[in-house]
């Protein structure tokens, strides 16, 4: 949060939350125009979320990947700001992240490999951090794989990694199907900013509503009683977080990616703590009386 906090400049912004959201290699990402396969399209239909679909540098290799909510309003901003106030022609070879001097005959280039590396370390000097483009790739495959299984393929193909054994008549997943894992992904690779004044519950009940709002449900629906105007006790809340927790587990087992157990064992865990406290208030009523 506080490289983010750290960007002085639109570009800059977009930049990491571009490299955040899609782990993509130095190379790829600055090779990024425009016109490629459902950038344009997807920025035509105002999409929530812009699709990257390419053959990767190296042999052999294929990425499927989304810029997230964030990343995609960070690249229209920045669009609109090099159309309405550099008056910049945008075309299909206009690259979407341009070099910050046109050439002497004014044409836009694509910023390099090595001006992307000195901009984002600039970036995480002025956060009081040590980063480079690289470190956004691992971060990307680590959260990911927190969040869908680290063995999931949808993760080498996301980041375009080679898949293992992968000849040229592998199928690739749909757009479809990536978007599903990518948006249970999307909380996980969200930076968080620390929030020393966040009580142990207040902070389970976030972590709570991200997984829900990964899985389209609404987080508030766990907190509805028929009494709507009454106010939910403590002990409520803690039955409806363990109801969650039960509700959550069922429907990721439901779903085809895997990995999802897992992380509802993890939410347990992180939850661990106020289910003990309601055990252990509950021995010392029981003390009391």
């Amino acid at each position: 949060q506080d490289v983010l906090e750290a960007c002085l400049t639109l570009r800059e912004k977009f930049i990491i939350l571009g490299l955040r959201s899609t782990g993509m290699s130095p190379k790829d990402f600055v090779s990024l125009k425009i016109g490629q396969a459902y950038i344009k399209e997807d920025l035509a239909r105002d999409e929530a979320r812009i699709y990257i679909e390419r053959r990767g540098i190296k042999e052999m290799t294929r990425t499927q990947v989304f810029f997230d909510l964030e990343a995609t309003k960070a690249l229209k901003d920045y669009l609109r700001y090099r159309r309405d106030k550099l008056d910049e022609k945008i075309t299909d070879e206009t690259p979407l992240v341009r070099s910050e001097h046109a050439t002497e005959a004014g044409e836009v280039e694509a910023i390099t490999t090595g001006q992307l590396g000195r901009l984002v370390s600039e970036i995480g000097e002025r956060a009081g951090v040590k980063i480079t483009p690289k470190i956004f790739r691992k971060y990307f495959r680590t959260q990911c794989g927190n969040s869908i299984g680290r063995k999931n393929e949808h993760i080498l193909i996301m980041g375009g990694w080679k898949i293992p054994g992968a000849g040229p008549n592998y199928q690739y997943p749909s757009k479809e199907e990536m978007l599903d894992d990518y948006i249970k992904s999307e909380p996980f690779l969200r930076f968080q900013k620390p929030q020393a004044e966040e009580s142990e519950e207040e902070r389970n009940l976030r972590t709570l509503k991200d997984i829900a709002r990964s899985l389209n449900m609404d987080p508030l629906e766990v907190f509805k009683r028929k009494t709507k105007d009454k106010p939910l006790t403590m002990q409520e809340k803690r039955e409806a977080l363990l109801a969650e927790i039960t509700f959550v587990k069922q429907r990721m087992r439901t779903e085809p990616a895997g990995g999802g157990l897992a992380y509802t064992q993890a939410l347990a865990k992180e939850l661990g703590k106020v289910i003990a406290d309601a055990i252990r208030e509950t021995k010392e009523q029981l003390k009391q009386q």
